[in-house]
C-alpha cells in the first residue's frame, strides 16, 4: 500500500549537481519535491513519471533540459523519494 506522504532525500551526488544549477531551478525543484512527496508514482502523479530503464523503483521526471532520477523506498512506517542525478 502506497503512503500519502513520502519524504525527500538526496543522494550525494546531486547534493552536488544542486549547487550547480541555475537560481530560478531550485523553486521549480521545490515545486516538484512537493508533488513527488504525494505521488510519486507514474500513473498515479500529475507529473510525466517514467519507469527507470535499468534501476529497480527507479523513475524519472522531467527537469530542466532533461530529467531528474529518483528512486523511492518503502517500508512499513517510511516512504522515502530519494533523488539520485539530474541528467540533462
Amino acid at each position: 500500500a502506497a503512503l500519502s506522504r513520502y519524504q525527500i532525500r538526496h543522494h550525494d551526488e546531486f547534493s552536488q549537481q544542486v549547487t550547480q544549477l541555475p537560481s530560478g531551478a531550485t523553486r521549480w525543484l521545490a515545486e516538484l519535491y512537493s508533488t513527488l512527496r504525494e505521488t510519486p508514482f507514474p500513473g498515479q502523479s500529475a507529473l510525466a513519471v517514467r519507469p527507470h530503464p535499468w534501476l529497480p523503483n527507479a523513475y524519472t521526471v522531467p527537469f530542466l533540459d532533461g530529467r531528474l532520477v529518483y528512486a523511492v523506498l518503502e517500508g512499513p512506517e517510511v516512504g522515502l523519494v530519494v533523488v539520485l542525478r539530474y541528467q540533462p
